[in-house]
């Protein structure tokens, strides 16, 4: 942040204008930002790529949308249910597969929701993500879309 601050004092200093001023906010709010790298299936990336194109969100967006929605419901069930959450275990193996990474950029705050919700689960980050996809897609497969 140091740096942000330093940076946005000389563009001010040397530009002066108020449009400098709002990329040097910009430029402040982006090291707030950070990323995670989900190793998956070659097969898991296609559908989440062609999930996301779908509903016309990035493929962080799309991401994102479904796991911070799943960590919300698991925090109202943590309150509920502490004990009976922290014995849901996968004992799910990877598949043998041809495998690739996705890298979903996120806040830093989203990020830290995203590790300790997996840490509650006992599972990586890529685990507890694709897990979460994966009941989705599940949930969502069986329901008829209106085409019009």
């Amino acid at each position: 942040m140091r740096k942000t601050k330093t940076l946005k004092c000389k563009m001010q200093f040397y530009y002066g204008s108020p449009v400098r001023f709002s990329i040097s906010c910009d430029i402040e709010k982006m090291s707030e930002r950070t990323a995670l790298l989900i190793n998956c299936a070659e097969t898991q990336a296609r559908t989440i790529r062609e999930q996301a194109e779908l509903q016309r969100r990035s493929v962080s967006g799309y991401v994102l949308h479904i796991v911070m929605r799943a960590i919300g419901f698991e925090r109202s069930l943590v309150a509920r249910l502490p004990r009976r959450l922290k014995s849901i275990r996968s004992s799910a193996s990877r598949p043998a597969a041809p495998r690739t990474t996705i890298l979903v950029r996120c806040s830093v705050e989203e990020a830290k929701q995203i590790r300790t919700a997996a840490k509650r689960r006992d599972e990586t980050i890529s685990g507890f993500v694709l897990r979460t996809l994966a009941r989705s897609w599940k949930a969502t497969s069986g329901i008829a879309w209106p085409h019009n």
